[in-house]
């Protein structure tokens, strides 16, 4: 785990990831397993901070049901506009059946941590050790 005091650099990751957005098939992104743990903890820490009930302004685009398909997620983006310039809901079922599960899951994290008052994750049941 994350010890050290080295921070996130959230624009590299965001940049690194968003790499996936036009690249060819098989085309992977490398994070270190410590910015992973880094965004795992950072996230965990914003969302145990929240209100269990959310209370989200309008306008506001809602989202569900991305199951690590990246490239819809930047395609919503794309149409719906980009944060901070827009807020987002997900409704969750990040992961599971989509090729870039795990980058769909770390991007909204970092998106997460970033703008923390401009995306809203909700748990779906995919988010469940016992479904993944």
């Amino acid at each position: 785990a994350p010890t050290g005091p080295r921070s996130l650099d959230l624009d590299v990751l965001i940049a690194n990831l968003r790499q996936l957005q036009h690249a060819k098939k098989g085309v992977q992104v490398s994070i270190s397993e410590y910015d992973i743990m880094s965004i795992c903890m950072k996230a965990r820490e914003i969302l145990a901070e929240e209100d269990m009930v959310l209370s989200v302004e309008a306008p506001t685009n809602v989202i569900g049901d991305l199951h690590g398909q990246f490239h819809d997620l930047c395609r919503l983006f794309d149409q719906g506009g980009w944060p901070p310039e827009k807020q987002y809901l997900f409704l969750g079922d990040y992961v599971d059946r989509g090729k870039n599960s795990l980058e769909t899951i770390l991007f909204l994290l970092v998106l997460k941590i970033k703008y923390p008052e401009k995306i809203h994750l909700l748990r779906g049941n995919h988010e469940c050790a016992s479904i993944n």
